[in-house]
């Protein structure tokens, strides 16, 4: 039988902070922390690490603005999907080769 933890969202307030900062100095590591304090070792380490903070932060911008190249493309070849004959064509030539690629076990 699996045991299922359910997982309870947490925030951060000031007096977990200050534990948190105090324990780090005692010398225990960001698991031992997070294990005290049932929170995420992850963060744990946003919290009382910059440059993890930093690193964490620049991911979630490269997110958004991947996200945003995405959509415009999609938009793009949407577009020019309905309105270049010769552009549907190819795709559907793409897309017929591909499956019987896929039909015949690879390449």
């Amino acid at each position: 039988m699996v045991n299922k933890l359910k997982k309870v969202k947490r925030t951060v307030n000031e007096d977990m902070l200050n534990q948190m900062k105090k324990l780090r100095k005692k010398g225990y590591s960001y698991t031992d922390i997070s294990l005290d304090l049932k929170i995420s070792h992850n963060t744990v380490m946003y919290h009382l690490n910059k440059e993890h903070r930093e690193k964490i932060k620049e991911k979630n911008r490269n997110r958004k603005t991947k996200r945003k190249r995405k959509v415009y493309f999609r938009k793009y070849q949407k577009e020019r999907y309905n309105n270049d004959w010769e552009f549907r064509e190819k795709q559907k030539q793409r897309v017929r080769e591909s499956a019987r690629r896929k039909k015949n076990g690879g390449l």
